[in-house]
Parts: C-alpha cells; sequence; structure tokens
C-alpha cells in the first residue's frame, strides 16, 4: 500500500508544473487573438420620420459643388420650375433655414438659396404637412433647411474648396470653425464661390400647310451666360447659462452679384412665300444682392421628456439693385428698353414656441408670432425705337 501512494504523489508533482504551464501558454495565446473592435456607422441618405423625410447632404456625392437650389432639384417630392419650387404638386410652400423662415419668394427666394453652397448644408426636412409650431401660412408645406453646427467641445473647423468643371468653371471656398469652452460656443462659417452658367437651347416648330401665306415653321435659339459671384459669412455665439437654459445670438450677411448676357434669335417662314421673318434680340442684366439677417435666440427645457419653451428675435434686411437692357429687332424695326429697378426689404419679427409632451407619443405645441415687413421699390424705364 505504501509503494502505490508514494507512486501518486511522485506523478502528482511531475503533471501539475506541466499541466500549469500548458493553461498560461493557452491564456497567453487567447490574449494575442483578441484584437480591437471598432464599430462604425454612417448617415443613411434619407430618412423616413412621422411627419417629416429628412436628406442628409453630405451622404450624396452629387451633392458636391452644388447649391441649395441644386440640392433640392434632387430630393425627393420636389420640383423647380422657373426658380418656382414645387413640394409633391403644390407651389405655395415656405422655406426655413434653422427654424426660420425666409419671407422671400420666386426669383428672391431662388437667387439666396443659389446663394447657398451645398457645403454648408447639414441637412433638408420636407415636411408636407407641418406641425404647429410652424406657422400656418400657406398649404404647401415647409422645407426646412438646416445649417452645419457642431458642439464639441475645444476648437474644431474645416476648409474645402470645390471645383466643378464644364464649358464654364465653378470654383467655391468654404471654411467652417466651431469653439466650445465651458459654457460658451461660438461658431461660424464663411463661403466665397466664382462661376458663371450657360443656356443654350434650339427648337423647331413645323405647322401643316392650310392655305398660301400660313405659317409654316419656327425656329429659334437662345444663348445664355450668367457669370456671378458670392461671398457669404456667418458668426454666432450660444451661452449656456445653465444646462437646461441656452441664449444665442447670430449674425449673417450675403453678397451677390450676377450678369447675365442672353441672345435670341428666330426665324418664320410661311407657305408660298420667299421672304422669312427674321427676330433678333439681346438682354443684359446686372444684379446686386445684400442680404443682413441678425437674430437672438432662447431655449429652456424643463425635463428629459422634451418639455421646453423657445423664443426667437429676427430682424432680415434684403436689398437688390438690378438694372436691365433689352434691344428686339424685327426686320429694319428695332426697339430699346432700359430698366433701373432697385428694392429693400426689411423684415421684424418675435416667436415663441411651446411644446407639453404626453404619455402615448402626444404633445402640445402653442405658439405666439408678431411680425412687421417695410418694402421700398423705385423703378425708372426708358424705350427708344
Amino acid at each position: 500500500m505504501l509503494i502505490p501512494m508514494i507512486r501518486t504523489l511522485l506523478l502528482s508533482f511531475i503533471l501539475l508544473p506541466a499541466i500549469s504551464f500548458a493553461q498560461s501558454k493557452d491564456s497567453a495565446a487567447m490574449k494575442v487573438n483578441i484584437r480591437e473592435v471598432v464599430i462604425t456607422g454612417r448617415k443613411p441618405p434619407i430618412e423616413r420620420k412621422i411627419d417629416r423625410t429628412v436628406i442628409n447632404v453630405d451622404a450624396f456625392i452629387t451633392n458636391a459643388g452644388s447649391n441649395a437650389l441644386e440640392v433640392l432639384e434632387r430630393a425627393p417630392g420636389i420640383q423647380v420650375d422657373n426658380d418656382n419650387i414645387i413640394l409633391k404638386g403644390k407651389q405655395s410652400i415656405t422655406i426655413y433655414v434653422d427654424d426660420k423662415p425666409l419671407y422671400l419668394q420666386g426669383s428672391d427666394l431662388a437667387n439666396y438659396l443659389r446663394s447657398l453652397p451645398a457645403g454648408m448644408l447639414d441637412k433638408v426636412e420636407i415636411m408636407p404637412n407641418p406641425s404647429a409650431k410652424y406657422d400656418a401660412a400657406g398649404n404647401g408645406g415647409i422645407i426646412n433647411i438646416r445649417l452645419k453646427k457642431t458642439k464639441t467641445k475645444g476648437f474644431n473647423g474645416s476648409i474645402v474648396s470645390d471645383n466643378t468643371q464644364g464649358v464654364y468653371t465653378r470654383i467655391a471656398q468654404i471654411g467652417n470653425f466651431n469653439l466650445r469652452y465651458n459654457r460658451i460656443n461660438i461658431y461660424g462659417n464663411a463661403t466665397n464661390f466664382n462661376g458663371a452658367g450657360l443656356y443654350d437651347a434650339k427648337s423647331n416648330r413645323y405647322y401643316p400647310v392650310t392655305d398660301k401665306g400660313s405659317l409654316q415653321s419656327v425656329q429659334q435659339h437662345t444663348y445664355s451666360v450668367t457669370p456671378n459671384n458670392r461671398t457669404m459669412g456667418k458668426l454666432g455665439v450660444d451661452f449656456f447659462a445653465t444646462t437646461k437654459t441656452t441664449l444665442g445670438i447670430a449674425f449673417s450677411r450675403l453678397h451677390r452679384a450676377l450678369t447675365e448676357k442672353k441672345d435670341l434669335s428666330g426665324r418664320q417662314t410661311y407657305s408660298g412665300q420667299d421672304a422669312d421673318s427674321l427676330l433678333t434680340g439681346s438682354s443684359n442684366m446686372k444684379s446686386t444682392i445684400r442680404n443682413t439677417t441678425f437674430s437672438m435666440s432662447y431655449r429652456h427645457t424643463y425635463d428629459s421628456s422634451g418639455r421646453e419653451l423657445t423664443a426667437d428675435l429676427d430682424y432680415i434686411q434684403y436689398g437688390l439693385a438690378l438694372s436691365m437692357r433689352n434691344r428686339n429687332s424685327i426686320g429694319q424695326h428695332t426697339e430699346m428698353l432700359d430698366a433701373d429697378l432697385p428694392s429693400s426689404t426689411d423684415i421684424s419679427s418675435v416667436t415663441m414656441d411651446y411644446t407639453h409632451p404626453f404619455p402615448k407619443d402626444t404633445r402640445l405645441e402653442a405658439g405666439y408670432k408678431s411680425s412687421f415687413a417695410g418694402k421700398n421699390s423705385t423703378g425708372a424705364y426708358f424705350m427708344a425705337s
């Protein structure tokens, strides 16, 4: 009995270190095999929500080098026809920028959107049936454009240069910065654009011959070049008075100079006649837009449920200097028309909004708004023939 016990003890002393060494070796191998795991995510190009469709601008490569109006042209459900923005067949829509209405319509609105480079846009919110938070004016819905703005602590910024080459070159420089220190957040952006647009269209129309002298064909050719330059800058400060209360102030300035040179020619032929009717014309237009915006904001969040109160004070000044010269010739007869059409618009508004959530995804929204708008415009025309 003694000898087997001694043999067992000796085997235990020999095998235990080997087992321990094997376990530690396997553990080391496991440590080597473990790799760092990095989880990355990308915003989807389009997000569907209950009351809106959200377009993430940077998710579309085609938006590089574009402007805000061109971004809207590519958005689902939106059409742009002769500077008219149509949302699902309705034209009476309102454009917002950072939850603030632009108070512009027609060509004035289109020119302003052309002055916003796509590089400044964060997202576009399309709301065919907006909530009570927004104005009830118009029944065509609301398009809210949100500009890029970050609240990351410290200093960060970016500089982007876009170069689009076609018949003419379009070059844009875009700069953004953000500085957050303690309770203060300072942000700003600046853009500069130089380029030209081109429009070249030819059309031929033919009509059945009904009798001698009837119209047989119409040929038209329109050629237009629109060189323009625009600069835009914005500077804002947010002060976080408490974890629930934020005060903000912002100032922006836009300057846009546009020149349009258009040539038009047309020819009409008539059955049974050798002589054609020839029409030629030209148009030169120069415009300068100056847009200034000053705003103050207040936001207080009562709790994490979403109950909050916001107030905004806004002042917008929009100035346009427009001059045109048109010349039309039919045969030997020529007419000329010169026009000088300056205008200015001043808008002041005060808004307050309150949101109170209820259970089961229900909430109450109430608001108050008071605004004043004044416009001055003059027109001087000179005609010669």
